[in-house]
């Protein structure tokens, strides 16, 4: 049911969810960068023990730099990149949770849940449509729901 063709416009749409799935990237990318270093300086170590720890830092330094430095400076891509995929998450969600809030207030004539092009768990939409049409279809009138309270209240009375 993935019919809604209308692009997307907002990058956050859960700011919760998203920024701890960004800050989560930031945080994996960081302890990735800092490993590499310890990495290249204990291999440089290895190479060449006896240069000193000033000696095996400037040469670690200068054979690790430019990779970890084009690395630090794609980490906004990676956090871009996490927030635009994690939308195709946190929009549906978002989704979901408005179309519930709409029945749940007794809205008439809410449309069927529809997700966009993209968007993941794409069989939420069916399923959730199913329920309601069946809720709707199972739900007593008024006059059973009157009947029904008469016969509490008969009760509660004896």
């Amino acid at each position: 049911m993935k019919d809604v063709k209308h692009k997307r416009v907002r990058l956050v749409i859960l700011t919760k969810l998203q920024w701890a799935i960004a800050s989560r990237t930031l945080l994996h990318a960081a302890m990735f960068l800092f490993a590499a270093g310890m990495l290249g300086l204990i291999g440089q170590y290895v190479s060449d023990p006896y240069a000193g720890f000033r000696a095996n830092l400037a040469a670690c330094w200068e054979n690790s730099a430019p990779t970890l430095l084009a690395l630090f400076c794609m980490l906004p891509i990676f956090v871009r990149d996490m927030l635009r995929f994690s939308n195709r998450v946190a929009g549906p969600i978002y989704r979901l949770t408005m179309t519930m809030q709409r029945h749940a207030d007794g809205e008439e004539n809410v449309p069927d849940l529809k997700f966009r092009d993209g968007d993941l768990c794409d069989e939420v939409p069916d399923t959730f449509n199913r329920m309601i049409r069946r809720l709707k279809q199972s739900t007593p009138s008024d006059t059973d729901a009157d009947r029904v309270l008469a016969d509490v209240r008969e009760l509660v009375e004896v």
